[in-house]
């Protein structure tokens, strides 16, 4: 089966690319450098800025996950 696939603009520097044919519902950044240096910038700040990660990794089993790995890891 062969898909047609279409040429998309690039989310960071703004040039037409042609996706990857394994990737081309999720991929917006175009294969140069700068633009998966900004593209793999912006990932954690969009998981962040969901409302539903702000209490991820807070507390107390948390707390004390982190004490034992401590106490496991010095230094």
């Amino acid at each position: 089966m062969i898909r047609h696939m279409r040429k998309r603009t690039c989310k960071h520097c703004k040039t037409f690319f042609p996706p990857d044919p394994r990737n081309v519902g999720r991929q917006h950044s175009c294969a140069t450098p700068l633009c998966r240096q900004a593209s793999t910038a912006a990932s954690p700040r969009r998981w962040l800025r969901k409302p539903a990660t702000h209490d991820s990794f807070r507390g107390p089993a948390h707390v004390e996950r982190v004490r034992q790995w401590r106490q496991h890891h010095p230094g």
